[in-house]
């Protein structure tokens, strides 16, 4: 049985939502996603630097 990391990414969607999360880097070790330290607004984009 592969593990995690041997499976493509696109077979680790948990969920198909349209979440400023979705568009996260992800790491093909762990399939975790990280970011930058970004400020979001309530409807998930960014927020713009005052």
């Amino acid at each position: 049985m592969p593990t995690r990391a041997e499976l493509p990414l696109q077979d680790i969607a948990f969920s198909e939502s349209n979440s400023w999360t979705d568009a996260l880097p992800v790491c093909r070790e762990s399939a975790v996603g990280s970011s930058i330290n970004q400020i979001y607004r309530e409807d998930g984009n960014r927020q713009g630097i005052v």
